[in-house]
């Protein structure tokens, strides 16, 4: 144990002293966010309307559904399940959900339609203004209005203060701050090391490699938390992003997105021979991720068969753990499948890297 901490001490000793590759590790994600935190987006030409209805009232909503498509130029989603809609409101996969919801009261059929708006985005008043479009469609067009078949009812969902384009890429931020810190780190470490035969001098030493290896396991993760912590304290006292959820639980999920990526360093390391080689084949693994993940826009915007590649991502899982917890306060137990999906990830690779890495 005491040689795993010295070996890990001289390695972050190293890391410090190498400026230039910690601090465009560290600098790159902070220009992200700043940029795109002083951007002003203006809405998109079509609203993404999301409307949930159960089975009993499809005759209904199939019969009115224009009433909704004609009134802008919007796109319209059909959906059985809410809880999963008010996921996506959340995290800007869409504009708006409309929970339609039947009942019959005295013999009569009644229809309750609810409108779900986030005013974090920045959608939220052109939302707002197509809501009261729709009741206006509606109660237009219904005849039976009178009688009371058909009600409205509003949640608007979070606030500006609470939630904005800020708080949704931040968590991205970070996720792509802990990737791009310890993949690219670890491989010049570990290449480097193989080329000038300075792994053949260290287990010459009583250091063995499963010390050598956990020792630079510790050393990127102390410096992936020490880049989130900057991150983090950026966000929060110039854009006042704060995290909803448990620090415990975000230090879990870094922790596990860290290791996602300190493992696919080490089996790309164990396949390529020499860093020139490595730096653009690691760029072309993760330039995809960092476009397709979710970091700057939903998933759900993207056509659906990149969507149904980029879902399996690992960047995808952690991003999407990171941020239900971050701005949402989701606990572990509600990522699980994110936090099965890494570990799954952390097996693949080192199973991999033990069958190929040979350190010499």
């Amino acid at each position: 144990m005491k040689t795993i901490y010295y070996f890990t001490l001289a390695n972050l000793k190293m890391a410090l002293r190498n400026r230039a590759s910690f601090m465009w590790s560290l600098f790159f994600p902070l220009i992200l966010m700043v940029v795109f935190g002083i951007f002003t987006a203006t809405t998109s030409e079509a609203l993404r309307v999301s409307v949930v209805s159960p089975p009993s009232a499809s005759s209904f909503v199939t019969s009115h559904l224009n009433l909704i498509k004609d009134i802008r130029d919007i796109h319209v989603y059909r959906s059985y399940n809410l809880t999963k809609d008010i996921h996506r409101l959340n995290n800007g996969g869409v504009d708006l959900v409309v929970d339609i919801v039947q009942r019959v009261i005295n013999k009569k059929v009644q229809y309750q339609m609810t409108f779900y708006m986030n005013q974090g985005l920045q959608t939220y008043p052109y939302v707002e203004y197509l809501v009261e479009q729709i009741k206006f469609a509606f109660l237009k067009n219904l005849n039976n209005i009178n009688n009371n078949l058909i009600s409205f009812y509003v949640n608007s969902g979070r606030s500006p203060a609470d939630y904005n384009y800020i708080s949704y890429l931040t968590p991205g931020v970070i996720a792509f701050s802990v990737m791009n810190g310890v993949l690219f780190a670890v491989i010049v470490i570990l290449i480097t090391y193989k080329e000038e035969n300075i792994l053949s001098r260290i287990f010459i030493t009583p250091l063995t490699k499963f010390q050598f290896l956990v020792s630079i396991i510790i050393n990127r993760l102390i410096l992936a938390l020490m880049q989130v912590a900057i991150l983090m304290f950026v966000a929060l006292y110039i854009y006042h992003v704060r995290p909803v959820g448990n620090l415990f639980s975000l230090m879990i999920v870094i922790t596990l997105g860290a290791l996602v990526f300190i493992a696919l360093a080490m089996f790309l390391s164990s396949v390529v021979n020499k860093v020139e080689t490595a730096m653009p084949l690691a760029n072309f693994i993760t330039l995809p991720m960092l476009f397709l993940s979710g970091l700057f826009f939903p998933l759900s915007s993207l056509p659906f068969f990149i969507r149904q590649i980029a879902q399996y991502f690992p960047l995808t899982y952690f991003i999407d753990a990171l941020r239900n917890i971050y701005i949402n306060g989701a606990s572990l137990f509600a990522v699980k499948y994110d936090i099965l999906a890494m570990v799954t990830w952390i097996a693949i690779f080192f199973v991999l890297n033990t069958i190929l890495l040979k350190l010499e």
